[in-house]
């Protein structure tokens, strides 16, 4: 269900957008306002700005704006909903849900999937019970053994699941309920079990900080060694990164984060102080993941296993990552050791010196082709330029990937003309490189800034309305209706006396921050700019009454006179408007 308004009302005030943008963002001071490099594309120079003033944040460059529930509904990849409940959380604030306001099936999945973060909440208390009391003897001298202390158990949220109907019994939950949180089985005989049986658990939160599913490890070599949460109106594998919550801000601090594989993996580098660290969950990096960390970071180093699975892990993720425009890098533990092992043999030096001599993604792939296929023969080389080629493909600058190409003309000793020609001619097919990737594709973010001339004047005018509120009802007067939707509303709402930025729809509150942020034009303007507005319009009118007097022509159709009279007179009008 909804929240009260005056909940909301109280949320807005109580935010402090520069200390919510400045978890991600490094802001400066420039007269009122605060700037800084956008985090939702990439750029050199700062087109970000915040208003705390006003409350409202836009960026110049891709056109990302609103408030802070705006902020943290893109930064995080979360819902209007989810936004707010995090930021109630951050704020202190209560909000009281408003039962009168909705109804039907929204709000029965609302309160739904309230009971089910209720529910997995208090089966997480209850795994970490298990653990610390008499039936989690095994469990704990397992972690004892992985050098994981009763203090790091709890705080990694780690647990135990014993199995034999405890877990039921003790959370008395309708079985229906604990099997859509994907706590239970129901078998083919209709009896209902845990899913979680005698194994280590380890709890999955979401982006938000909420538990949504659990993991799962045997303690001896059953199989499968490791069990996930099903997929679940709250968990769904290839949107969440394990530990994420935890180094979300190392990693936007760093602009750096590894990747790794296992809940174990994860959780031993975050004890080793390398707290910048999430894992998948059993399943490839999606794109989905890597929008995510693409938001944030700059790197990616991949800490995968050096057996094939993980060298097929490193070839799936590091497309995606590329694509984010992303440097990526794999780390190689000397002996085949993974994180964990290494840790608890060498200690956090040994991770250290790993990382530092982490290998460009391109030279990994070409040393694994290598020792594949070799390069004695022209055939050989062709082979080690395809695998290579995969990762060139999908970067995004054409800055690198020329040097790319460059270095592996000069590794395979080949006539770097021929080696550029043989990716042009494979690139040709491949539409890698021409994802929509607004953060980080040069193409792309000149293609957003190539805003028609109308929309530039309507985006004036909302700012002028803005900034002199006295006018606002005379500018939408002179100019109704705007074209775009948006501004048109934003307008309709000033003129009105009330607050776009306090509107529902995210594009008005969009297009408001934009004209609270953009650049104080003087009163004198407002005439002006009507006045341009009303001569685009004309012009637009003339253009589209001119293709069709010519198409009827090209058809050979007699041309409509009232055709000719309206060309001719919006023809006068436009010379009139523009000479006086």
């Amino acid at each position: 269900m909804p929240f009260r308004s005056e909940g909301l009302d109280e949320l807005r005030r109580r935010i402090d957008i520069a200390a919510v943008v400045g978890q991600t963002v490094a802001l400066r001071r420039q007269g009122a306002r605060l700037v800084g490099l956008c985090p939702f594309h990439n750029e050199k120079s700062p087109s970000f700005s915040v208003s705390p003033e006003r409350g409202l944040f836009y960026c110049f460059g891709c056109h990302a704006g609103g408030d802070a529930i705006d902020f943290v509904m893109r930064r995080d990849n979360l819902s209007f909903r989810e936004a707010i409940e995090v930021l109630a959380q951050e704020f202190g604030v209560q909000l009281p849900e408003d039962d009168a306001a909705e109804s039907g099936e929204a709000a029965r999945r609302q309160e739904q999937r309230a009971k089910l973060l209720k529910l997995l909440e208090a089966a997480q208390a209850q795994f970490s019970a298990f653990l610390f009391g008499g039936r989690g003897e095994a469990a704990r001298s397992y972690l004892a053994g992985r050098g994981m202390h009763a203090e790091e158990a709890r705080r990694f949220d780690l647990g135990y699941a014993p199995g034999g109907g405890e877990l039921l019994s003790q959370l008395k939950a309708p079985q229906d309920l604990l099997i859509e949180a994907g706590l239970a089985i129901r078998h083919e005989s209709g009896r209902v079990y845990e899913r979680f049986r005698e194994r280590v658990t380890f709890a999955i939160r979401d982006r938000a900080g909420r538990i949504v599913g659990f993991g799962g490890r045997t303690l001896g070599d059953g199989q499968p060694k490791y069990l996930n949460s099903p997929e679940t109106p709250l968990f769904h594998k290839g949107s969440i990164l394990y530990a994420w919550p935890w180094a979300q801000r190392t990693i936007q601090d760093e602009r750096a984060v590894t990747l790794c594989e296992g809940y174990m993996d994860a959780i031993a580098l975050h004890r080793g102080g390398f707290a910048g660290t999430v894992a998948t969950l059993g399943t490839a990096l999606t794109e989905e993941h890597a929008r995510q960390i693409g938001r944030v970071a700059r790197r990616a180093y991949l800490a995968f296993d050096t057996d094939s699975a993980g060298k097929m892990a490193v070839r799936r993720s590091m497309q995606p990552l590329l694509v984010q425009g992303l440097e990526v890098l794999v780390v190689a533990p000397p002996e085949g050791k993974d994180p964990d092992e290494l840790l608890r043999a060498q200690g956090p030096g040994a991770w250290r010196e790993a990382l530092a001599q982490a290998q460009p993604v391109t030279t990994w792939l070409y040393r694994e082709a290598v020792a594949q296929h070799g390069v004695d023969t022209p055939a050989a080389k062709a082979r080690v330029t395809e695998e290579v080629f995969e990762a060139v493909r999908a970067m995004q600058s054409p800055l690198v990937r020329d040097e790319e190409l460059r270095r592996l003309a000069l590794r395979l000793e080949v006539n770097e003309q021929a080696l550029r020609a043989e990716f042009q001619r494979g690139r040709a097919g491949d539409r890698t490189h021409t994802l929509q990737n607004p953060r980080n594709s040069t193409r792309n973010t000149a293609m957003a800034n190539a805003r028609p001339d109308w929309l530039l004047l309507e985006t004036t005018l909302l700012s002028l309305a803005f900034q002199y509120p006295d006018v606002a009802t005379g500018i939408r007067e002179a100019c109704h209706p705007l074209k775009d939707v948006s501004c048109e509303t934003a307008l309709a709402l000033a003129a009105a006396g009330e607050d776009p930025a306090q509107a529902e729809d995210e594009g008005v509150r969009r297009a408001w921050a934009e004209a609270a942020l953009s650049e104080t034009l003087p009163r004198e303007e407002i005439a002006k700019v009507i006045r341009r507005w009303t001569l685009a319009g004309k012009r637009e009118r003339l253009n589209e009454v001119n293709r069709i007097i010519s198409e009827m022509q090209e058809a050979g159709q007699p041309i409509d006179s009232s055709l000719l009279a309206d060309a001719q007179q919006l023809f006068l009008e436009i010379e009139r408007r523009r000479r006086g």
